[in-house]
C-alpha cells in the first residue's frame, strides 16, 4: 500500500471548504454574435454548476483525498470557441486556479462535464502541490508525465465509467508529446530545461571517470528540473 506524502492534508467530510466556481467568457478576438452565444453558454455553464458542482467537488474530494488550500478559494473557468489545434481543455501550472475549455456551439452542460471535471483534478492537484507541499524542484516528467496519467484515471473514476487504462496511458502520451514537440516555442521553459541540461552536462564530463553511463541514464530524469516555478 502506498503512504501518504508528509504534510498532506487528508479529506475530511466535516470540514470540506467548497471554492467558489466563476464561468467567464475568454480574452480573445471573436466577432459579437461569437461573443454572444459564448456568453449564453457561461450563464446556462454557470447555473448548471450552481445546481451540481458541490456534488462534483465532493466527487473529486472523496477520490483525491486532498483539499483545496486557502489560496485556491475561488476557480475561473474561461470559456473560448474550439478553433483548430484547440484541446478540449487545459490549464497552466503556473496559475492553477484557472482552467480553459474550448466549445462548438452545439456543446452543452453535458458533453463539457468530462472536460470540466479533468480541469478541476489538474486545478486541485497544481494549487496543493504549489500551496501546500512544493518543496523542491520536480522534474520535466514528474509534473507532466505522472500528472496526465493521474488525472485521466481519476476523471474516469469520478464518472463512475469503467476504467479503460489503455485510453488513460494513451492520452497522458498524447499531452506530453505534444508538449514537447511545442517546448521550443515556449523561450522561458526551453531556455530553463537548456540551462539545467548544460549544468549537469559540464558536471557529467568533469566526473566522468567515477560514473558510469547507465547509472547518468537513470539520474538525469531526475537532474532535469521542471521548467515550472518552484514557488507561486
Amino acid at each position: 500500500m502506498f503512504s501518504r506524502p508528509i504534510g498532506w492534508r487528508v479529506f475530511d467530510m466535516s470540514e470540506t471548504r467548497y471554492p467558489e466556481v466563476i464561468f467567464k467568457v475568454g480574452r480573445r478576438r471573436e466577432s459579437v454574435a461569437t461573443r454572444d452565444w459564448l456568453e449564453n453558454k457561461r450563464g446556462s455553464f454557470q447555473k448548471m454548476w450552481n445546481n451540481e458542482g458541490s456534488d462534483i467537488l465532493e466527487k473529486i474530494w472523496k477520490l483525491c483525498r486532498v483539499e483545496f488550500p486557502r489560496q485556491a478559494d475561488s476557480l475561473t473557468i474561461l470559456l473560448y470557441k474550439r478553433r483548430r489545434g484547440d484541446n478540449l481543455g487545459d490549464m497552466d501550472p503556473a496559475e492553477p486556479t484557472k482552467a480553459n475549455i474550448y466549445l462548438r456551439k452545439k456543446d452543452d452542460w453535458r458533453t463539457v462535464k468530462r472536460t470540466l471535471l479533468h480541469e478541476l483534478i489538474h486545478c486541485l492537484l497544481w494549487s496543493a502541490y504549489y500551496y501546500d507541499l512544493r518543496r523542491k524542484e520536480a522534474n520535466f516528467f514528474e509534473d507532466y508525465f505522472a500528472d496526465e496519467l493521474l488525472v485521466s484515471l481519476l476523471e474516469q473514476m469520478s464518472l463512475r465509467s469503467r476504467i479503460n487504462y489503455k485510453k488513460s496511458l494513451d492520452y497522458a502520451i498524447d499531452m506530453l508529446s505534444e508538449r514537447l514537440r511545442n517546448l521550443r516555442r515556449i523561450r522561458r521553459e526551453y531556455q530553463t530545461l537548456l540551462r539545467n541540461w548544460a549544468e549537469y552536462a559540464k558536471a557529467y564530463r568533469k566526473d566522468i571517470e567515477r560514473s558510469d553511463a547507465l547509472k547518468e541514464r537513470r539520474e538525469i530524469i531526475n537532474k532535469l528540473k521542471s521548467p515550472l516555478p518552484l514557488l507561486l
